[in-house]
């Protein structure tokens, strides 16, 4: 049972901007697939909850003019995965990954990246992918925030008050470019990550990026192209990866895993990914 509380449905940027500032005692709700099961919960008791989806401009998944992937805070997870103009596998598997059907009709890619849970599936691909949020300000103007700058803690991003996050964008990538996403859970479907990875492997530019998830407070990011060497095979180049990467996550023992499995894991996955990317 939910008790009385205001909703608010802001038809513009200026409007949303605006009842941000009214008080402190507000949630953004997007798809609310985790704000609504926190309220039930009584976790969370906003007196106000802003609602996003009045906003047609935040409903946009396109590729703009500059090959630059817009995907809106309105966008669900089940559009981004059924639109196949998007090249991203990772991303897609992983938003694949995420709950159920109907859930993914609801939840929105931003919002799983803005609710800032480190095991949050979406964070990893996004991340290799150098993924930007778009931030408006309280005074209307919109700034850059790279996605590998967002995340402040687990379920806390950089937002200050008055900012909310309109969409985030994916810069364009070489066609040859490849993607590769892992994720380890107890339940098949409709479970959070106790780990997951995902891979980037550029080889016009001699890229090559991983990112893990729920193996630290925040998703980590690292940039590996110093370990690239075409003279050594993928399996040394993994064992290269794996000795830096370990070395900097910090699992924790929690319902869905211990940090040893959790870092036997990250091992795993490691080589599976950089094998599939490299070959």
């Amino acid at each position: 049972m939910l008790w009385p509380f205001d909703f608010v449905a802001p038809t513009t940027p200026q409007e949303v901007t605006a009842a941000l500032l009214a008080d402190d005692d507000h949630q953004i709700m997007a798809g609310g697939t985790d704000l609504l099961v926190h309220m039930r919960s009584g976790r969370l008791r906003p007196k106000r909850v802003i609602g996003l989806n009045g906003l047609e401009q935040l409903h946009e998944l396109k590729m703009d003019p500059q090959n630059r992937s817009i995907i809106g805070a309105g966008v669900t997870l089940n559009r981004l995965i059924e639109d196949k103009a998007y090249p991203w596998q990772a991303l897609r598997s992983a938003a694949l990954g995420i709950a159920t059907y109907q859930v993914r009709n609801r939840a929105t890619v931003v919002g799983n990246l803005c609710h800032a849970s480190p095991a949050a599936d979406t964070a990893p691909p996004m991340l290799v992918l150098d993924a930007v949020m778009k931030v408006i300000d309280r005074d209307g103007t919109e700034q850059s925030i790279a996605l590998k700058d967002f995340f402040s803690g687990p379920q806390e991003n950089v937002l200050k008050k008055g900012q909310w996050v309109r969409g985030v964008e994916i810069p364009p990538h070489p066609q040859g470019v490849k993607t590769s996403f892992y994720k380890k859970m107890r339940y098949r479907g409709h479970d959070c990550s106790g780990v997951n990875l995902a891979g980037y492997y550029d080889p016009e530019r001699k890229r090559l990026r991983f990112a893990i998830g729920a193996c630290a407070p925040i998703p980590k990011y690292f940039v590996l192209d110093h370990l690239l060497d075409q003279s050594k095979p993928a399996a040394t180049i993994a064992g290269n990866i794996e000795a830096l990467v370990l070395k900097a996550i910090t699992p924790i023992s929690d319902n869905r895993a211990t940090g040893a499995y959790r870092m036997d894991m990250t091992a795993l996955f490691i080589k599976r990914a950089t094998v599939e990317l490299l070959s």
